[in-house]
């Protein structure tokens, strides 16, 4: 018997031929992804078959990206390798995709142009490299701690200058304090509004990428749901099935079962499978997060959450039987929110007095730990008793169309991001004035001591200068309209006095002025992960010789 497998031929494409068609298909998806950036971005009409409705509008550069694929298999390659870069930086930063791109973009038009194959080529990129590090630490040192003014300008921004919007998420933290955990969900109306709940978050998400209902965000949203703790785990469908029996949807009826059904509990492969199928074909609508910690921190979490949802908790260590379980045994939630490394489960009111027990019975053991010396249980204390006393803030998507719904939908997850990131590393003057302030810094000067570092900084210059213009360009402004009489040389935006205070062009008022005072900053973080990352690929892509490809026919 022949087993040897049928091979499949291959295209080799080599040299400048090769980098050439990457750098095609960089700028392809750039031009596709570029035209969101700023508050004047414009809108992308997609059709996917991710969408329900078979097409969706958006201004949300990494929804542009993620429906992007190439025919062409090197140039496919080289926009899939941007996205990459795009996604690391949503990753890291939960915002600054379009600007990953449009500097992705820079970087390749001049490296290609002025790297040419040879010796010094790898110490060109090294020094890329070097430089980038320096910038990033730079753009670091140039930042602004957040205040609620500068809460409420980041979220505007981030919206595409939404104000309304904007204002819901920054009324939110400025409420509930920068530590506030604020999330989107689609509303059962057209009207957009914003809702303070109690409750709590669980270190743990769901055990399926497969369990999401809202691609975008990779979340799976679920609303009136029943709730079952344990720590035993769950090997097959029938040591809970007198539970599961309970929420089996009837396909004639498929309205009369509204609740949903989230299990916390470790659960082995097999189970996992059997609910994973049953989820796809509509037949019970359920979701599985793993047991959190291990040992005695998962017993005492798990026992909080039970507390705080109104669960039985079932413990294996009190020798308690799956098999004897009843509906009457599961909590319940309003609203869960699942996402690939936390939960977040609302509160009942009704059940906050026993939640506020809990917490004041915890504080006393935190008195009592106060006393011993080296003990290391008052920060668990303490951690179990902020997240029993959290709060949440929801924002709720609305609009008169599914299309306008996840277009909203999409911006107010870009602004949550972008309010995070500002939070955690503070601000830096918007509007690309704090990429482009660097091409001018004269400190640079010092560092340049070779041929090869004089090439890698004027790429990095001359790129970290384009978000500045592509601004400009999709305002409809040229950059004598804006900047006037501060002449630019070819990779010269600025004179270095100008930029130090962080001053330029805001296209929405037309003034120019400090951009943090005039409410347009970039959160530090988003800024800095956005160049970090879009130059790591560039220097993967500038540094290839040979790509090979299967054969397409």
């Amino acid at each position: 018997m022949n087993t040897k497998q049928e091979e499949v031929s291959r295209v080799v494409t080599l040299g400048e031929e090769g980098r050439q068609g990457l750098l095609t298909g960089v700028q392809k998806l750039a031009v596709a992804v570029k035209s969101t950036l700023g508050p004047a971005g414009q809108t992308v009409l997609i059709e996917s078959i991710n969408s329900i409705a078979g097409n969706f509008a958006t201004k949300d550069g990494v929804s542009v990206a993620d429906e992007f694929f190439l025919s062409d298999p090197v140039e496919n390659i080289g926009a899939q390798l941007a996205k990459q870069a795009s996604k690391k930086t949503e990753k890291t930063a939960d915002d600054g995709t379009t600007t990953s791109i449009v500097l992705m973009e820079a970087l390749m038009i001049r490296g290609n142009e002025m790297i040419k194959a040879g010796r010094s080529k790898n110490i060109v990129l090294n020094e890329l490299r070097k430089f980038t590090e320096m910038a990033s630490e730079k753009l670091l040192s140039m930042s602004s701690e957040v205040t609620s003014d500068i809460i409420l300008s980041t979220a505007i921004t981030s919206v595409n200058n939404d104000v309304a919007t904007g204002k819901m998420i920054a009324d939110l933290y400025n409420e509930m304090g920068n530590d506030a955990i604020v999330e989107v969900m689609d509303s059962k109306s057209d009207e957009t509004y914003s809702e303070k709940i109690e409750g709590l978050r669980l270190a743990r998400g769901y055990s399926s990428e497969l369990f999401v209902n809202k691609e975008k965000s990779m979340t799976r949203e679920m609303s009136d749901v029943r709730i079952l703790i344990t720590d035993t785990e769950i090997n097959k469908a029938d040591d809970i099935l007198r539970i599961l029996e309970e929420f089996v949807i009837n396909p004639q009826a498929p309205a009369a079962k509204l609740q949903s059904l989230l299990i916390i509990a470790d659960c082995s492969s097999q189970f996992e499978g059997t609910m994973l199928t049953n989820y796809e074909r509509k037949i019970i609508d359920i979701c599985i997060v793993p047991a959190p910690a291990n040992g005695y921190r998962k017993k005492e979490l798990l026992n909080d959450l039970a507390i705080a949802t109104g669960s039985v908790y079932f413990s294996e260590l009190k020798g308690d039987n799956l098999d004897l379980m009843n509906l009457e045994d599961l909590g319940h939630a309003d609203n869960v929110l699942v996402k690939k490394n936390y939960t977040t489960i609302s509160i009942s009111k009704d059940k906050k007095p026993v939640v506020n027990d809990k917490i004041e019975a915890l504080k006393g053991l935190v008195e009592l730990e106060e006393s011993k010396e080296g003990s290391g249980s008052k920060k668990f204390l303490l951690e179990r008793i902020a997240n029993l006393q959290g709060r949440i803030g929801v924002i709720y998507a609305g609009g008169k169309t599914r299309t306008e719904k996840k277009e909203l939908y999409d911006r107010i997850v870009d602004g949550i991001g972008g309010v995070r990131s500002a939070i955690k590393e503070g601000v830096l003057p918007g509007g690309g004035v704090a990429l482009a302030s660097l091409a001018t810094d004269v400190s640079w000067a010092g560092k340049i001591k070779t041929k090869e570092q004089q090439i890698a900084m004027k790429i990095l210059t001359d790129a970290i200068a384009v978000p500045l213009m592509q601004i400009l360009d999709n305002a409809g402004i040229t950059f004598e309209e804006s900047y006037g009489t501060m002449r630019a040389t070819q990779g010269e935006i600025f004179n270095g006095s100008l930029t130090e205070s962080g001053q330029g062009y805001n296209v929405v008022t037309g003034e120019f002025g400090n951009m943090v005072e005039m409410g347009v900053a970039d959160p530090t973080l988003v800024t800095r992960s956005a160049l970090e990352n879009s130059v790591s690929v560039a220097i993967t892509l500038l540094g290839t010789n040979c790509i090979i490809t299967y054969e397409r026919i």
